[in-house]
């Protein structure tokens, strides 16, 4: 029962984000042109966007990424590739609140 939106980089989401204002994101670290940690910081400085839930998705399955994402203003974390059933549960999480 999800609408889902796409982005090409970091800066369409700014704008899919102002247009259809959704109840979460699902934010690529590596875009081109604005990656996902400047998108975030973007969203976060608009007090709008404050509290919208930005899971971070990325192949970096590094020590300390995880706390990057965290500390760059997105709620969560989940690296590629991920199963259908972690991406629904992290959704369910999150969409909740």
């Amino acid at each position: 029962g999800a609408e889902v939106v796409l982005a090409n980089d970091g800066k369409e989401v700014l704008e899919q984000v102002e247009n259809y204002q959704p109840d979460l994101v699902l934010m690529d670290i590596s875009m081109p042109d604005m990656d996902g940690y400047e998108a975030t910081s973007h969203l976060r400085t608009k007090g709008a966007y404050a509290e919208l839930p930005i899971i971070a998705l990325t192949a970096h399955a590094i020590t300390g990424e995880r706390e990057r994402c965290i500390s760059a203003g997105m709620n969560d974390y989940l690296t590629k590739p991920f199963s259908s059933y972690e991406l629904v549960k992290m959704v369910l999480k999150h969409a909740a609140h």
